[in-house]
């Protein structure tokens, strides 16, 4: 009979998997949002190039919020506190690494998207 840390272990994982999956996808989306932005394409004729690619920095924002928020849904089963099972460390240490790189690439990609978002006609 399993455990009940190995019934937890059974449903977390896939969760993570998927979660962080989703993220990677996400992830994906950034670099054509900022080159469509950037060099102006699918522009509206009466829009300037500048404020496309101001606009632009609003959806590197969104997209960034929504994987900050896939992240944090999994964050208690990547990061455990108090007291864990030698089972959950040993998940927790399989999918921590990757949870921190994404982690901090949507703060970054939210940075950087408040930015363009805020001064991107100035810098275009």
């Amino acid at each position: 009979m399993p455990t009940p840390e190995e019934v937890y272990i059974k449903k977390a994982e896939p969760r993570i998997i998927k979660t962080q999956r989703i993220c990677v996808a996400l992830m994906t989306l950034i670099a054509p949002v900022f080159v469509v932005g950037y060099f102006s394409l699918l522009i509206p004729e009466c829009e300037k190039s500048e404020i496309w690619f101001q606009r632009s920095g609003s959806i590197l924002v969104a997209l960034g919020a929504i994987i900050e928020f896939n992240l944090l849904s999994i964050n208690g089963d990547v990061n455990p506190s108090g007291l864990s099972g030698s089972t959950h460390i040993e998940m927790s240490e399989k999918y921590q690494k990757l949870h921190k790189v994404l982690t901090i690439s949507a703060f970054i990609v939210i940075f950087l998207g408040t930015v363009v978002w805020g001064y991107g006609d100035l810098f275009y």
